[in-house]
């Protein structure tokens, strides 16, 4: 599924780091920005560099009312926390081990991304307080990363999307 403005995600069922199950939507109405990614990038230094970036800005995204999710797709719980724990993220960070979400937002293995050049590594959504998407990004990682940072100065000086 290919998002542009104005779609609205379809539900998501993702586990956090302690095993609980998460569903989005929730009750939450804040803006949100999903961060997808698959599993092996999670030793990824670039991955890495992109999930510290969005670390280390948590007190710009919480000033503009915005919850920050990051989805590993594939991977289990424990080896989520872990990852979690490694990187201090102080933003959720939550486990598709079935990969449905991936499989949803057209993120495959890598055996299938070979023949399908719409399967990218990764995937930035921005949704509104409706959940409704104001901003997508999305790539493969040999090619480009997430600009969290391009994105904060945009929300920042309130230019357009």
């Amino acid at each position: 599924m290919r998002f542009k403005k104005g779609d609205r995600i379809p539900e998501i069922n993702l586990v956090q780091k302690n095993g609980e199950p998460w569903f989005f939507p929730s009750k939450e109405t804040n803006k949100t920005l999903f961060f997808l990614f698959r599993p092996v990038e999670m030793e990824s230094s670039l991955f890495r560099t992109a999930l510290c970036q969005l670390r280390d800005n948590m007190k710009l995204w919480r000033a503009m009312e915005i919850s920050v999710i990051a989805i590993c797709s594939g991977k289990n719980h424990e080896q989520v926390s872990r990852f979690h724990n490694q990187l201090s993220l102080n933003f959720e960070l939550l486990s598709d081990p079935g990969m449905r979400t991936a499989h949803i937002w057209k993120l495959e293995d890598q055996s299938t991304q070979q023949e399908d050049k719409s399967v990218k590594d990764w995937f930035v959504l921005l949704l509104d307080e409706n959940h409704k998407a104001v901003y997508t990004e999305s790539g493969r990682s040999s090619k480009a990363l997430p600009g969290f940072n391009g994105l904060l100065k945009r929300l920042m000086s309130n230019s357009e999307l």
